[in-house]
């Protein structure tokens, strides 16, 4: 065969080939993948944030892994809350995400949605939020734009209250236990709103706000026929930071009643059990919102939704103690 014609022949067998990679090339450059910012109200650290982390990827991976990138940023709301820190996030996430724009941002908690709707116009301007875990009354009291829609928080306060007192029909008190700085107050001012609804029938005492060393002497002296209810202490009367699964360990461990809780992460840690709440779950249901999203839909068409309330649970160990 002569040289040009081999060339030819050569030629014409590469051609599909290289028609066929560069289809595939250029399919793959194509791919871009949907980026989603989540921006949690919690520390990297805390207990809370392996299940919302967990719950929330569960989903995005649920379909192709090239689809979806996930970043997640951590506001650790609870222990820093000034103007300065809260300017310097600012900066920042600016910084950060001014050459890639989220598709998607999922705020977890109050404080985080309120940094949304604070800096949307900052560098959020047109991203669609979806929020999760935050109370009604925050919602209520601001003007939504049509990109935002969400799962509110649901406490299971008087689920809990109301399956303590059937295992304990004798209970005459009840001691509620709250941190101190905002989360505290936060956690105190919903749960009374619910147990005034008892006050007629049942004495409350509120131990909200005290140095952990005080507390825990007053819960190793409670009268009988006297059940804990455990919120949240994230922070102590002096100004002591904590995990909630570290505080109520010691609460647990020095109380001379049962001590009930509302949230599944404190299973283990020293609760009796609950009607109890899951964060998983939550991240489940927030990212599912996200998903639709993301596949087309409009926020403004997905109605604001109260989260679900979940299931009875309990320590056995607990139960016998007890």
């Amino acid at each position: 065969m002569k040289p040009n014609r081999s060339l030819s022949f050569l030629f014409l067998l590469l051609v599909p080939v290289l028609v066929l990679s560069h289809s595939v090339l250029f399919a793959a450059q194509q791919i871009t993948p949907k980026r989603v910012l989540v921006l949690a109200s919690y520390r990297a650290t805390s207990p809370v944030a392996y299940q919302w982390d967990r719950g929330i990827r569960s989903v995005f991976k649920a379909g192709p892994s090239d689809r979806i990138a996930i970043d997640i940023e951590y506001l650790d709301s609870a222990r820093f809350n000034d103007d300065r820190y809260v300017q310097l996030l600012r900066n920042l996430y600016r910084h950060k995400y001014s050459t890639s724009k989220p598709d998607l941002i999922i705020s977890v908690y109050n404080q985080a949605f309120d940094f949304v709707l604070r800096y949307e116009q900052a560098f959020f301007t047109g991203v669609p939020v979806v929020f999760g875990a935050v109370e009604r009354h925050f919602v209520e009291s601001r003007s939504l734009g049509p990109n935002i829609t969400g799962i509110l928080s649901a406490n299971t306060y008087k689920d809990t209250l109301d399956l303590a007192l059937n295992l304990h029909p004798d209970t005459l008190r009840v001691a509620v236990v709250a941190g101190a700085g905002s989360y505290g107050r936060s956690y105190y001012t919903a749960a009374r709103e619910v147990f005034l609804l008892y006050e007629d029938r049942i004495d409350f005492t509120y131990l909200t706000g005290l140095p952990m060393e005080e507390l825990l002497e007053k819960v190793a002296n409670l009268p009988v026929h006297t059940l804990v209810m455990y919120l949240p202490l994230l922070e102590d009367g002096a100004g002591k930071k904590f995990d909630a699964p570290e505080s109520l360990s010691q609460i647990s461990r020095a109380s001379n009643v049962p001590v009930y809780g509302f949230w599944d992460v404190l299973l283990g840690h020293g609760i009796v059990g609950g009607y109890l709440n899951s964060f998983e779950e939550q991240g489940k249901m927030v990212a599912e919102l996200g998903v639709r999203i993301l596949n087309g839909e409009k926020p403004a068409d997905i109605p604001i939704i109260q989260a679900p309330k979940f299931q009875n649970m309990f320590d056995w160990r607990q139960l016998k103690r007890w």
